[in-house]
């Protein structure tokens, strides 16, 4: 069974500064000062002081980015966290929707994705507590008592195909079972709202446990029945989906409480507040070392 994934992230903005930085040096070693900004006739802003201001906030910018990727590797270290291996860090790029585009070049991104395996590893050894998955699970979600549906995912453009698998889930084969008789995959994804799926919204919560929201736009139920409530959706249901590019069969595999598969719980507030988990691990770090600026 195939587990994909579906946060701008998190390796563009220092990318961004360093290629501005060397923007930066090279104006300022070309700068004069000729005033860019004047008010009412008089100079209040030159080139090279703009160039200089430029120059301190993006170096700033990148500084704090290697503190942060130094203490997280060194509190790693600490925690005797195994340096990941290619196969786990294609595994974030599967299971979290915001390393999905690194999948391609695990080697350009190494350094990223090995911060973001050290951040996952901390969190989930830390844990969090009840009331802030609560919270959450209220704020995103409305409800702090939400259950995600767990469902199997076969996407296709066969409709035949299509209906071969849909029948042969009604009929009651194993997904196991569906994926070797076919030689098909299905993927693993998850949902706060089976309403949503069938109609077309976009409150899928995680292709695994990424960033929570695939987007299913213009998905149309088959079915000509009327619309039904949460609760009458059941484990084993299958439901035929189609748009304009292609079909897809969805089964309901399990339906999860935060009591019983924390863990998924836990992974959906890690991709939801990665970067505030991230800022918070970090500031941590900090005052258990000691950090000198020149």
């Amino acid at each position: 069974m195939k587990k994909i994934g579906t946060i701008l992230q998190y390796i563009i903005y220092p990318l961004l500064a360093i290629s501005l930085l060397f923007n930066i040096y090279f104006l300022m070693n070309n700068s004069n000062d000729k005033s860019i900004l004047n008010i009412d006739g008089k100079k209040v802003m030159t080139e090279k002081e703009l160039f200089d201001y430029m120059s301190e906030q993006y170096k700033t910018m990148v500084v704090n980015e290697k503190v942060g990727q130094t203490l997280l590797q060194i509190e790693g270290k600490n925690r005797r966290i195994v340096e990941p291996t290619d196969e786990q860090l294609k595994g974030l790029t599967e299971d979290f929707a915001s390393f999905k585009g690194y999948a391609d070049d695990i080697d350009k991104y190494r350094d990223k994705l090995t911060e973001a395996y050290y951040i996952h590893e901390i969190f989930m050894g830390d844990g969090v507590d009840d009331s802030t998955l609560e919270t959450f699970l209220e704020e995103y979600y409305g409800n702090s008592d939400t259950k995600l549906y767990e469902l199997y995912v076969y996407e296709t453009h066969d409709h035949n195909a299509a209906v071969q698998v849909q029948e042969m889930l009604e009929s009651g084969k194993t997904i196991n079972d569906v994926e070797s008789k076919m030689g098909i995959e299905f993927i693993v994804t998850y949902t706060a709202s089976m309403e949503n799926v069938l109609s077309g919204g976009e409150d899928v919560v995680g292709e695994n446990m990424a960033n929570m929201q695939h987007n299913m736009n213009d998905m149309s139920s088959m079915a000509d029945e009327e619309p039904l409530m949460e609760n009458d959706y059941s484990i084993g249901n299958v439901y035929h989906i189609m748009d304009g590019e292609g079909m897809e069969i969805i089964q309901i595999g399990n339906i999860l409480n935060m009591n019983d598969s924390r863990d998924v719980f836990e992974n959906l507030y890690f991709s939801q507040k990665y970067t505030l988990i991230r800022n918070t691990i970090v500031n941590e770090l900090k005052g258990e070392h000691v950090i000198s600026y020149h």
